[in-house]
C-alpha cells in the first residue's frame, strides 16, 4: 500500500469514527459526552475509566472472535469492531484527559490553600517578637509598680527581732 491510498483509508476510518462517535454519543450520553462511562463506573466501583476500559477489553474479544471466523459476523462487521475499538480508544484517552485536568485543578487549589496558611504563619512570626516584646515590658512595668511588691526593707525583717 502507497501513502497516498493510506491516506484515503485513514481519512475514510476518521470520518467513519467522527460518524459512530456522534451518533453513539447521542443516545448514550447527555451534555457529558463522558457521563454513561462515569455512571457505569460509580455503580461498578472501577470508575470511568475502568467502564471504558472493560468496552475495550469486550472489543479485542470480540475482534478475535471475528477474526477466527474470517472476519464476518451477524450483526456487527470487522471494520465495525474496528471503528468502536479506535472511538473506545479514543474516550478513554478524553477520560484520562479529564482526570489529570481535574488533579491539576486539586493540586493547584492545594498549592494556593498550603501558600495562604504558609503567608499567615509567616506573618504571626512576624508580629510574634514585637508581641513578645511588648508583653514583657508590660509584665516589667506591672511588676514594679505592683502594690503586692514592698521594697520597703523593714517589711523583709523577722517579727521577732
Amino acid at each position: 500500500m502507497n501513502i497516498s491510498k493510506q491516506k484515503i483509508l485513514f481519512n475514510e476510518f476518521v470520518e467513519k469514527q467522527r460518524s459512530l462517535l456522534e451518533s453513539k454519543g447521542h443516545d448514550y450520553a447527555n451534555e457529558d459526552v463522558l457521563s454513561n462511562f462515569k455512571k457505569v463506573g460509580a455503580v461498578t466501583g472501577n470508575g470511568a475509566t475502568g467502564a471504558v476500559l472493560n468496552l475495550i477489553t469486550t472489543k479485542v474479544v470480540r475482534l478475535a472472535n471475528l477474526l477466527e471466523k474470517g472476519g464476518t459476523g451477524k450483526h456487527e462487521s470487522l471494520e465495525d469492531t474496528l471503528v468502536d475499538l479506535s472511538n473506545y480508544s479514543f474516550l478513554a484517552s478524553c477520560i484520562l484527559n479529564e482526570q489529570k485536568a481535574e488533579q491539576d485543578q486539586l493540586k493547584e487549589a492545594i498549592d494556593r490553600s498550603k501558600s495562604n496558611y504558609n503567608k499567615h504563619i509567616d506573618a504571626e512570626a512576624e508580629l510574634a517578637p514585637a508581641n513578645f516584646s511588648k508583653s514583657v515590658e508590660e509584665d516589667d512595668a506591672r511588676t514594679s509598680n505592683s502594690s503586692y511588691i514592698d521594697h520597703d526593707s523593714s517589711l523583709h525583717s523577722h517579727p521577732l527581732e
